[in-house]
């Protein structure tokens, strides 16, 4: 993530942790000591106080009474259901996206598209997860819509903190490639119903792919 000089020590604090709980750097139910955060962060108690709160309303963080407060722990039921919302919002966005996609965007993400092709056939696929990821979050931010963008980031997130609490297999890695090529290609022929409807196909796919890791890492 990117600070601002000119943000709040409560906004760079709570970008931090929440970047550090998706990527799973700090663990699922692990404690969250304030002394420790404000030694860690180098911050007073405060902003990690109003950081704390602001992740626990995204249920990044769990209060346990009596015990303190804690990393979230992500349930099978939590991933099915982030998955069907992030379904059907990507669904929309990609539609409006093609639907006023300009030669400029086009080139930029062919060049994603591109760049991902590449690591994946060099087996980096812990990069080519990482432009995979960009590819879909190029196209919600460049949606136009506000709203859709802010609702759609914040799914975005907790499925990019999924992804990492499983594996990105060689099949997988190989199958979204070509999922991803079959929804640029739609885009550049500004198709956008058949780039929705690619899109709900991969979303589905991924969904499918992630229950099945969770199950496994979860047994």
């Amino acid at each position: 993530m990117v600070y601002n000089r000119k943000e709040l020590k409560s906004d760079i604090v709570y970008k931090r942790i929440k970047e550090l709980i998706i990527a799973n750097e700090f663990k699922q139910g692990m404690p969250l000591s304030e002394r420790k955060l404000c030694s860690e962060l180098n911050s007073s108690r405060t902003p990690v106080r109003e950081a704390i709160k602001k992740l626990h309303t995204e249920n990044f963080v769990d209060y346990k009474q009596d015990y303190g407060t804690f990393v979230s722990e992500v349930s099978y039921q939590q991933v099915v259901q982030i998955y069907d919302i992030r379904e059907m919002l990507e669904a929309l966005a990609v539609r409006l996206f093609t639907s006023m996609v300009t030669n400029s965007q086009l080139d930029i993400l062919r060049t994603l598209h591109n760049q991902m092709a590449e690591r994946t056939k060099h087996q980096d696929y812990l990069e080519s997860l990482r432009i995979d990821l960009n590819f879909h979050q190029y196209i919600i931010n460049e949606t136009k819509s506000l709203y859709l963008q802010k609702l759609l980031n914040s799914i975005f997130e907790q499925t990019t903190r999924i992804i990492n609490l499983t594996s990105y297999s060689d099949e997988w890695a190989v199958e979204s490639l070509e999922a991803h090529k079959r929804i640029f290609l739609y885009i550049e022929k500004k198709e956008s119903l058949q780039a929705e409807e690619e899109m709900r196909k991969h979303s589905q796919r991924s969904k499918q792919h992630q229950l099945e890791q969770w199950i496994n890492n979860n047994c």
